[in-house]
């Protein structure tokens, strides 16, 4: 059996992201907190965080530096299902 869904985000959403040099930490609207690697920083431009440990899905923060904003987006396959999520929102 073949099934596709999606859900559009009904509001952008504030995260507090502070950039270290090499380590990002990252606070999402629920009060999570993770710990990223900065994989890439062009202070012109971007910069790109990943967030990869043992028995978890990969998670990966995009940052435009200029607008402030940033996509997140994560993975998961279990047996069942795979499944993305995506969300986008501004950073404090």
């Amino acid at each position: 059996m073949e099934y596709a869904s999606g859900q559009r985000q009904s509001k952008e959403v504030v995260w507090i992201i502070t950039l270290g040099p090499d380590r990002a930490r990252v606070t999402d609207v629920q009060g999570n907190v993770g710990n990223y690697h900065v994989t890439k920083f062009q202070p012109a431009g971007g910069v790109h965080l990943v967030e990869v440990e043992k028995d978890t899905s990969i998670q990966v923060i995009s940052v435009d530096l200029t607008t402030s904003s940033f996509v997140y987006t994560t993975q998961n396959a279990q047996v069942i299902w795979n499944r993305a999520s995506v969300f986008t929102g501004r950073c404090e």
